[in-house]
């Protein structure tokens, strides 16, 4: 009997220490993956970067020119001022306060017969 939890304890033990090397492996992986990118002025005009491989540096040409295409965006207020707009009106309806039920809902109100499961219900 001693020796089958010998066992069962060799096994978790061995299946945590698995556990254990999968996530470290997992959560600090490889360091040569790792990228760096300097970005300076806030045009993001000027890239510099250490990237292994050229999918990667797609990536990169990518996002620098999706940022690029963001900060050239503009939007107009002049529709606020717009007659149109203005002449706009509002058909809210006022909601009036209703009255709070119960506490708890849940529970029997009254005139609610609670039969217990010991019990029938003739």
């Amino acid at each position: 009997m001693g020796s089958s939890n010998t066992i069962k304890n060799a096994g978790i033990g061995v299946i945590v220490l698995v556990i254990i090397v999968g996530a470290y492996v997992f959560l600090v992986g490889d360091k040569k993956e790792e990228t760096s990118l300097l970005v300076k002025n806030s045009a993001a005009s000027d890239v510099q970067s250490s990237v292994e491989t050229t999918s990667q540096l797609a990536e990169v040409r990518e996002i620098v020119s999706i940022l690029n295409q963001l900060k050239t965006i503009t939007i107009d207020d002049a529709i606020f001022k717009d007659p149109a707009f203005i002449s706009l009106t509002d058909f809210h309806r006022e909601i009036s306060p209703q009255p709070k039920g119960r506490p708890n809902p849940f529970l029997p109100g009254e005139g609610v017969r609670v039969i217990s499961s010991g019990q029938s219900g003739r």
